[in-house]
């Protein structure tokens, strides 16, 4: 638990959300108009019970689960409370980002609500904006307890974050992945088989720095004998925190290349602009995954390069759709003991 947030335990008092605070303008939205990743933090009044959190669907009007949606309360008491943390979120759905105008500056904001269960019960957990964290440090000064200053001073059962406008700064041009120029001695081909049609090899990279913004993806197709460039096909683009391409990606771009007339002859690279650019935070990876068909007598094939491998870097889906069992290609043997050659165009984005 942060330093911060054991100072503050006393004042939540009752169950609540402390991180973030209500009505709260913690700084500037990022290049695609996503919140930068922010701390989901509070206490409870018992141990060892979950606290669920949810963020509102601006189109819809209804509360919908925060992933990870449900935490536990720790067990080690803090100041008469029990902490709990989701840690720091990355809120990019854009049903979840509505936009309002304050004092004729565009923001883009947020909702969040959360219950901790007890009993089989949901009790919504209390939540407060500056005034009541004020207002219930005055209260305890003053002699009540810390129960009736949290109950007396909370200011309602939801959160609203907001994040000023995007504003450019300086900027770190940089490429991931198979890096341009990059020589192959090695060159092998990857594909699926008939019994594999439409399964997914993913690339996964590694921003130089954060937070990064992804302009564009390329990769490279083989046009010759039974590959053929030209079939029809999907890349998905996500991104990762643990190194994997996830079981159950949340897909935030999806490419479909249409079907296409191409003359034989060696490989063709397709490159892909993602507009707005995909902001990628510190600790994340860049994930782009490209479905292989193959009906028996074209296919989609992929070069690879055995002289470049990076362990960790090219996957295989084992599915057609998640969930997917992801393993790294090395796992097939020598043969696949390779690096996709995918890449990643895009700069560091220094903006205040």
């Amino acid at each position: 638990m942060s330093k911060k947030l054991s100072l503050c335990a006393a004042l939540c008092l009752s169950a609540c959300i402390w991180e973030p605070m209500d009505d709260s303008v913690p700084g500037r939205a990022r290049l695609d108009g996503t919140p930068p990743p922010f701390e989901v933090a509070g206490f409870g009044i018992s141990g060892g019970v979950p606290i669920e959190i949810e963020v509102k669907n601006q189109v819809t009007g209804a509360f919908e689960p925060l992933a990870p949606a449900t935490t536990t309360a720790a067990t080690d008491l803090v100041d008469g409370l029990y902490a709990w943390s989701l840690g720091k979120q990355k809120l990019r759905r854009p049903e979840h980002i509505g936009t309002r105008t304050v004092a004729g500056e565009v923001q883009r904001f947020v909702e969040l609500r959360g219950f901790q269960i007890s009993d089989g019960r949901r009790n919504q957990l209390l939540t407060f904006d500056r005034a009541g964290r004020d207002c219930v440090d005055d209260k305890i000064h003053a002699g009540k307890t810390a129960v009736q200053a949290g109950q007396e001073c909370h200011t309602g059962n939801t959160v609203t974050v907001a994040w000023r406008p995007y504003q450019p700064g300086p900027r770190t041009p940089a490429e991931l992945g198979f890096v341009t120029g990059t020589r192959c001695e090695q060159f092998n081909t990857l594909y699926a088989t008939p019994g594999e049609n439409r399964q997914w090899a993913a690339s996964v990279m590694t921003p130089p720095g954060a937070p990064f913004a992804v302009e564009n993806v390329s990769y490279r197709l083989v046009q010759q004998g039974a590959c053929d460039a030209g079939v029809a096909h999907t890349v998905n683009v996500f991104v990762t925190r643990d190194g994997r391409p996830a079981a159950r990606p949340d897909v935030l771009r999806t490419f479909t290349v249409d079907e296409a007339s191409l003359p034989a002859g060696g490989t063709l690279t397709k490159t892909l602009r993602l507009d707005p650019p995909l902001v990628v935070e510190d600790g994340e990876k860049l994930v782009v995954s490209v479905q292989l068909p193959n009906d028996g007598t074209r296919r989609v094939c992929l070069p690879t390069c055995a002289d470049r491998y990076t362990p960790g870097t090219s996957w295989w889906s084992n599915a057609v759709n998640a969930p997917f069992s992801w393993v790294d290609l090395s796992s097939f043997g020598p043969a696949f003991t390779a690096q996709i050659d995918v890449r990643a165009s895009g700069f560091i984005d220094a903006a205040p």
